[in-house]
C-alpha cells in the first residue's frame, strides 16, 4: 500500500487503482469493484476536482470498506484460498498485510503447496517483523500490558524504576520470540 499510494496519488490514476485495490483488500479485484472506484474517480473529476483529490476520495473509500477493514475472505472458491491463505499468514506472524512475496505466490497459487507454506513461514519468522507477534501475542497471553499497572512499595522496592519495568517487559517478549523462531 504505501508504495501504491504516490503513485495513485501523483497522476498515474486508472493504471495504478487495480494494483492498489488488490494490494489495499488483500486479494484480486473484480471488473465490477474496480468499475465502481473508477466512477468514483471520475464523477469526482466531473464535480471539479484535480486528479489528486479525487484519489484521494478513492483512499478514502478504501479505507471505509468492509474488504479493507476486515480480513474476510470473498468467498470459500479454491481460487480465493491462496490469498486468504497470504492474508492470515501475514497477520498471524507479523500483524501486517501480505508483503509482495506472499502476494505473489498466492497469485500463482503456489502458496497452498505445503513445502511453500513452511518456506514461507521459516521466512517470515526470520524476519523483524516476527517481533509484533511477539510482542503482542506475549502481552494478551502473558499479561505483559498489565506491568506497571500497579507499582510496587517504593519503600520495599527502592530499585524499581521505568527503566526496569520496561526491561521486565522485554525480557519476556525477547524469551517468547526465542522459542517461537528457534522452536
Amino acid at each position: 500500500g504505501e508504495k501504491m499510494l504516490p503513485l495513485i496519488l501523483n497522476g498515474a490514476t486508472l493504471t495504478g487503482l487495480r494494483a492498489f485495490l488488490t494490494r489495499a483488500f488483500r486479494h484480486p479485484v473484480s471488473d465490477a469493484v474496480l468499475a465502481r472506484y473508477e466512477l468514483l474517480v471520475q464523477s469526482s473529476k466531473d464535480a471539479g476536482l484535480s486528479a489528486e483529490a479525487a484519489m484521494r476520495n478513492v483512499v478514502e473509500a478504501v479505507l471505509c470498506s468492509p474488504h479493507f477493514l476486515y480480513n474476510q475472505p470473498l468467498d470459500d472458491s479454491p481460487a480465493n484460498s491462496a490469498w486468504a491463505l497470504a492474508s492470515r499468514l501475514s497477520y498471524f506472524l507479523w500483524n501486517s498485510p501480505p508483503d509482495d512475496t506472499l502476494l505473489q505466490l498466492a497469485a500463482s497459487g503456489e502458496l497452498e503447496q505445503p513445502a511453500v507454506i513452511a518456506a514461507q513461514v521459516r521466512r517470515m519468522l526470520a524476519d523483524k517483523k516476527v517481533e509484533r507477534f511477539g510482542i503482542d501475542f506475549a502481552g494478551q497471553w502473558l499479561g505483559l500490558r498489565k506491568v506497571g499497572a500497579m507499582l510496587p512499595d517504593p519503600k520495599l522496592y527502592p530499585d524499581y524504576d521505568p527503566v526496569l519495568e520496561a526491561s521486565m517487559r522485554r525480557e519476556t517478549e525477547e524469551l517468547f520470540r526465542n522459542i517461537l523462531v528457534e522452536n
